[in-house]
């Protein structure tokens, strides 16, 4: 791997031994800068829209066995708390869901109970089903959509309506929906533009779409560069950021009327020196404490304004209404 690059590429789409190059899936152009390699992928921006994608790609029609063969069991299309992005083996037994999830679940669901007043939810994504639980526990009418079949299995135990496959294979009826949720699932899709398209003619008047994703502008993605979490070869194949996200939105009939970056690296960073000040020696016990103080105080709370004004948290969540 090496570092950022403004060396240029220019993409046909081809095919490049089982994976195949692409065009920017958002804007169409075929330039794009060169930022990272990651091994012989390159992760590169479109020029004209900035747009960033990972190239070359595996095949959309391959995206079931290209889950079974890299990510080895986990919940495929669709990562996000708990069960989604975690592996599937022994979660039945499980007594606890992660630490968290529901308070995350409660908020987003607010949310879309602030904008819409149906209550028909789709969940694209799906994976074992918690979201939609705790959707169907605050009298939302829930299905969801997963590709991985030992999750959709035990969604289906919990008494969840599922579809096994991916959002262009999908059966969605025109104006049958209030909501449709995409928790770290849109980073996954070959075709956004056209699998957004199919969401709006799916959600009636006013409904809404939330979505999840990875947020390229992040602070911590600037630091970390190509080691960054949000570059994962073989499953993630376009890296929005709130600009782009918004153009997506735009080419698709959506209004955005809520986009937030998430601050989880500081709200990290407080319990580690939570997790390690009990344990040091006299004065690094001290110097923690201070820098717990400054974390938890006054400078805390401006970095948590920053975070959440130049919108450089970590992963984008917007909410937006169909036009």
């Amino acid at each position: 791997m090496t570092g950022r690059s403004l060396e240029k590429t220019t993409v046909r789409e081809s095919r490049v031994g089982d994976r195949v190059e692409v065009a920017c899936v958002l804007c169409g152009c075929g330039e794009a800068e060169i930022r990272y390699r990651l091994g012989d992928v390159r992760v590169q921006r479109c020029v004209q829209c900035g747009l960033v994608a990972l190239q070359p790609r595996f095949p959309e029609g391959d995206v079931e066995s290209v889950y079974e063969a890299h990510v080895g069991g986990r919940t495929a299309v669709g990562a996000g708390a708990g069960e989604k992005g975690g592996c599937l083996k022994g979660m039945e037994r499980r007594p606890i869901r992660p630490v968290g999830e529901a308070r995350v679940n409660r908020r987003r669901l607010g949310v879309m109970e602030s904008l819409t007043r149906g209550r028909d939810l789709l969940d694209v994504g799906a994976a074992a089903g918690l979201f939609l639980l705790d959707a169907k526990a605050r009298g939302w009418r829930v299905r969801g959509i997963e590709v991985s079949a030992p999750a959709v299995a035990l969604a289906e135990s919990r008494g969840l309506r599922m579809e096994r496959g991916t959002l262009r294979d999908a059966r969605l009826e025109h104006d049958a929906l209030d909501a449709v949720t995409m928790w770290n699932v849109i980073e996954h899709l070959h075709d956004p533009v056209r699998d957004l398209r199919k969401v709006r003619r799916s959600l009636r008047a006013r409904g809404v779409l939330a979505v999840s994703t990875p947020n390229y502008d992040s602070v911590i993605r600037t630091v970390r560069g190509a080691g960054w979490h949000g570059f994962k070869v073989g499953e993630h194949l376009s890296i929005f950021s709130p600009s782009t996200i918004g153009m997506l939105f735009e080419e698709t009939g959506f209004e955005p009327v809520r986009l937030t970056t998430n601050r989880t690296e500081l709200i990290r960073a407080r319990r580690f020196l939570a997790g390690i000040q009990d344990r040091a020696p006299g004065a690094v016990y001290e110097m923690l404490r201070l820098g717990r103080a400054a974390v938890n105080g006054t400078l805390g709370k401006m970095l948590f304004f920053a975070w959440e004004s130049l919108l450089r948290g970590d992963r984008i969540e917007v909410y937006a209404r169909r036009r």
